[in-house]
């Protein structure tokens, strides 16, 4: 077992403060000027910290190295490049500095005023801009139809990001846009997938209305409020891209049994049928339904396809002329497949998107006509969109590498991506004009908390755990204490409560890799959880008292969603060791795992006794049971959804679990003597799907559930990007 060196050298860091004019808030990791606001990564607010609780003051390379780097060796290039970033985000001079001077050969100085002082304790609050002020302490020890289904597919966002987040350090600068993004559209409800015209004059998306009963799809210009509707039909139409002269708009109609590319006149004119989209389309998922790519001559597009039930998501080469296909790429089986086809101005190359599963994806290149394919990322995590600079050198693509989907580049032949600075909060679906200069995307804002669901009386469920930003896999211990992992601290990490949700305390800081599925020991005492790093996750073992934790796995394969044996010493976990997800058990301590399942199995619980191993399976519905230590796998309950895999809680009785309709969401009870199953409630705002969503309380009397509150997109417009 190897101990998480970074939970015992990141900072603690306080409240917000201000540096001269701009509100700094570390754990967000966010710094809001006259102008905008730019997320910064994790070291960079750590250095700012630094030169901030001691303001005025030379602080060495020496001491920033001990402090931000401890135990890592990294040349004086990264804080230079640090140093860099913040100077880039305060518009300071190093020549004529205002905020950060630099000490030759010594260090740097925050000559900007902080509205704190210093003391022996961290900086105490003084009077400032807001009566704010910073904290800085040493780690201490912890103790709606439509909008239904809109809702559904904000859930899959929350899955991509729970799914795959870590934290890398850049290794090269940032480039800053020459001008400020400022909002495009601040209409109710939500917009999405906008494409600027080629010239730049115009952004086409798609929009829900007011109401949010039906995706059509709209023009605007900037600098008019009002934009033009060019679909009015009862089906959803989305994903609009433009012709190359930029005179026609093709988009994908969404109807009850069909899925159709269709074509209108920018100006006026009837929609024309271009094609039918040939594969499974899920409702709700208005985000994740196919998308298509004009090439620059006009005579083709790019559009993915699904070829047959036990084949992954692959692109084709449609010609307008002759409705040929053509295939382009051939994922692997095991693969989700290919995704969001987008041309090279010089029409020679297509860039697209490769999901292993739904967070874990990268970009590749493929070349025209040949197909010869280049993969350009690396990072294994949930990509949101990307583009093509005018001039096809470089790739802009969404991103949560640091965090939340933000704006990264990367050379068009691979290499290091490098982090982008613009405002927002969560940045998708990027789009570039090919001439000019302009830049459109989605500024997206979530709110998800934990609820809990009574049991015994007849009331309505409440709000237990919250916060503004993600509150997500809740667990019971056996005591009351809730664990869960959120991002409030800035990354997704471990976090316990008091029963009641009191005095909440963080126990992880890993302030990077995707963190998920906490779950608490027997007696109390440990959490054992997954840590996604790159390619794989692996298995980590935390003390609730405090204390690094522990990594019990290291696998290459992928170790998800564990459980705990009854007496405390051994887990169990789904794991893709052998090719396909299986249940598999080891020594909770560390040492050999053996399979527990032959057939596909995910997400265990065990049963009160020990006797058995209940689980779901990632190729179908159900929950099924096998012993424990392995024999007859059978099939126990028919009615979950694949989807909803975490989805369910264990008790003597029997299962409680989300059971989805048509129309409608319900907790669910089935009840093992009798095999019956009772709808209990109908959900107001249903778990999120592919995550683990249910907790039973020890005493039997509630239920807790991760829901997506609140959830609002507008589009942003930077005028010279560059």
């Amino acid at each position: 077992m190897e101990a998480e060196a970074s939970s015992n050298r990141r900072l603690l860091i306080g409240d917000a403060f201000y540096v001269g004019a701009w509100h700094v808030q570390p754990r967000l990791n966010l710094i809001t000027g006259p102008r905008a606001a730019v997320q910064v990564e994790p070291r960079i607010m750590e250095v700012l910290v630094c030169l901030a609780a001691q303001p005025g003051e030379v602080v060495t390379r020496a001491e920033l190295h001990e402090k931000v780097w401890p135990g890592i060796v990294v040349s004086d290039k990264a804080l230079t490049r640090t140093i860099s970033v913040l100077r880039k985000v305060f518009g300071d001079d190093p020549r004529e500095p205002r905020v950060i001077a630099t000490i030759s050969k010594t260090g740097y100085r925050l000559i900007a005023p902080v509205s704190g002082q210093v003391s022996g304790d961290g900086v105490q609050p003084r009077a400032g801009p807001a009566g704010a002020a910073l904290v800085v302490r040493p780690p201490a020890s912890p103790s709606r139809r439509r909008t239904q289904a809109y809702a559904w597919g904000a859930a899959v966002v929350l899955c991509l990001v729970s799914s795959g987040l870590t934290w890398l350090f850049l290794s090269s600068e940032p480039a800053l846009p020459v001008s400020p993004a400022l909002p495009f559209t601040t209409f109710a409800g939500h917009e999405i997938s906008p494409q600027l015209a080629p010239d730049g004059r115009a952004v086409v998306f798609a929009w829900e209305g007011a109401s949010g009963n039906n995706w059509d799809i709209y023009v605007k210009q900037p600098g008019m409020e009002r934009p033009l509707r060019l679909t009015d039909h009862p089906a959803d139409d989305l994903h609009p891209i433009w012709s190359p002269d930029g005179t026609q708009i093709a988009f994908i109609r969404h109807e009850e049994a069909a899925c159709s590319i269709l074509v209108v006149p920018v100006l006026s004119g009837p929609e024309q049928r271009l094609a039918p989209c040939r594969g499974s389309t899920s409702p709700g998922r208005v985000r994740y339904t196919f998308k298509v790519a004009w090439s620059p001559d006009g005579k083709t597009l790019a559009v993915e396809e699904v070829p047959s039930d036990h084949e992954p998501a692959s692109l084709y080469l449609l010609s307008l002329e002759t409705q040929t296909r053509t295939r382009l790429t051939h994922p692997e089986t095991s693969l989700l497949g290919d995704t969001h086809p987008v041309f090279a101005p010089d029409g020679r190359r297509l860039s697209f998107i490769r999901y292993r599963d739904w967070g874990d994806a990268d970009l590749y290149v493929v070349s025209l006509p040949e197909g010869e394919e280049r993969r350009i990322t690396f990072h294994h995590r949930p990509m949101m969109g990307h583009d093509w600079t005018p001039d096809g050198k470089r790739l802009l693509f969404s991103s949560n590498r640091n965090g939340v989907f933000q704006l990264w580049q990367v050379p068009a032949s691979g290499g290091e991506p490098a982090w982008v600075p613009l405002l927002g909060w969560n940045l998708e679906a990027f789009s570039m004009a090919r001439r000019g200069h302009r830049l459109v995307y989605e500024n997206w804002l979530y709110d998800v908390n934990i609820w809990r669901i009574s049991l015994r009386e007849d009331q309505a469920s409440h709000r237990h755990v919250a916060s503004s930003l993600w509150d997500t896999d809740p667990a019971y211990a056996s005591d009351g204490r809730i664990a869960f992992v959120s991002n409030r601290s800035g990354a997704y990490e471990v976090w316990m409560s008091r029963p009641d949700a009191s005095e909440p305390v963080q126990l992880t800081r890993f302030q990077g890799p995707m963190v998920r599925s906490p779950r608490w020991s027997p007696d109390g005492t440990r959490l054992v959880f997954e840590v996604r790093r790159q390619e794989h996750a692996d298995l980590y073992v935390v003390d609730a008292a405090g204390g690094a934790a522990q990594r019990v796995t290291s696998d290459p394969a992928d170790e998800v969603a564990p459980a705990w044996s009854p007496d405390g010493n051994g887990l169990y976990f789904g794991s893709n060791r052998s090719g396909a997800w299986r249940i598999w058990q080891m020594p909770s301590d560390g040492g050999p795992a053996m399979p527990v399942t032959v057939g596909e199995g995910y997400a265990p619980q065990l049963s009160g006794d020990g006797a058995y191993v209940y689980y779901a399976r990632s190729d179908g519905p159900g929950i099924w049971r096998v012993p424990t230590g392995g024999g007859e796998e059978t099939l126990v309950l028919e009615t979950l959804a694949p989807g909803d895999w975490g989805n369910w809680s264990l008790s003597d009785r029997g299962l409680y679990f989300v059971r989805r309709t048509a129309t409608d969401v319900f907790l669910a009870f089935y009840d093992f003597e009798a095999r019956t199953t009772q709808d209990l409630r109908a959900f107001e705002q249903p778990p999120p799907r592919f995550q683990k969503g249910l907790s039973l309380s020890p005493d039997g009397r509630w239920l807790l559930h991760a829901r997506l509150d609140q959830t609002q997109s507008d589009l942003m417009l930077v005028e010279s990007f560059r």
